[in-house]
């Protein structure tokens, strides 16, 4: 009897530890900056749902592993990434991750990427993603979900629909394609910047303000995620149309507005 107790109490022990180092806390720059953040999520909640996310798409030199302790492998199409996974998106090679909520995000230009927290709970999905080089692009679809990207000088938070750029290559940028996302310096207490559509946040390597512009224009990469977006979206549900190069996207069909 006492040896069952004992055995009892280790296990619960270790699922405690396991899930407090799995479901880390949203930090308070998702709530300061309006999106929906339940109480259990701050105090990284015992009943939360682990989602796992799949590579949809991945093309030339991608590899992974599902641990910073692991030896980097081929990645795959279909396969699946839970919290602590990195994906390296190595010269040209380009990878695209599908979540549960009908969001993705692509890595290219040797883009390394971290799925630091992936869960839900009756808020709605929490997404955190680290990326240390790179850019990346985040279409995300619902109102619902808060994805947080953290970069090596700025964090930026936004949920559906949204349309964002991310970039680590040259200091740090987050560009707003369409929607709207919260940017911040990575330092406590920091201001929160606003950017709606068409602007984007950026950190040079030696500044310590955040400048404030115009998106770029279009350059490879993000000409590829518009064909990219235009081969997923007829595949969602009907919803307000968006506009890609002179391409209407209503959910179902699409084309040309001239």
């Amino acid at each position: 009897m006492k040896t069952s107790l004992k055995a009892i109490t280790m296990f619960t022990v270790f699922v405690g530890a396991a899930l407090s180092l799995t479901l880390r806390p949203v930090p308070a720059l998702a709530q300061d900056a309006g999106f929906k953040v339940s109480e259990s999520q701050t105090n990284e909640p015992p009943t939360a749902g682990i989602r796992i996310a799949r590579i949809e798409f991945v093309t030339g030199n991608v590899t992974w592993r599902p641990d910073s302790n692991s030896n980097w492998q081929p990645l795959r199409r279909l396969a699946s990434l839970k919290p602590g996974s990195q994906v390296w998106a190595e010269g040209e090679g380009k990878a695209e991750i599908k979540f549960d909520d009908g969001a993705a995000v692509r890595l290219g230009r040797g883009a390394i990427a971290t799925l630091d927290a992936l869960y839900a709970d009756a808020q709605g999905p929490y997404t955190r993603i680290s990326i240390t080089t790179g850019v990346g692009m985040l279409s995300l679809k619902s109102t619902h979900s808060v994805y947080e990207v953290v970069l090596p000088a700025l964090t930026a938070i936004a949920s559906g629909p949204s349309r964002i750029r991310v970039s680590a290559e040259r200091g740090s940028e987050v560009a707003v394609h369409s929607g709207k996302a919260v940017v911040q310096r990575k330092q406590e207490n920091a201001q929160k910047i606003s950017l709606s559509s068409g602007q984007a946040a950026s950190i040079s390597g030696t500044d310590t303000a955040i400048a404030i512009n115009k998106i770029s224009q279009s350059d490879a990469w993000d000409r590829w995620n518009d064909e990219r977006d235009l081969i997923i979206m007829p595949r969602l549900s009907p919803g307000p149309p968006i506009i890609i190069d002179g391409i209407i996207i209503d959910g179902h069909r699409h084309h040309r507005h001239d």
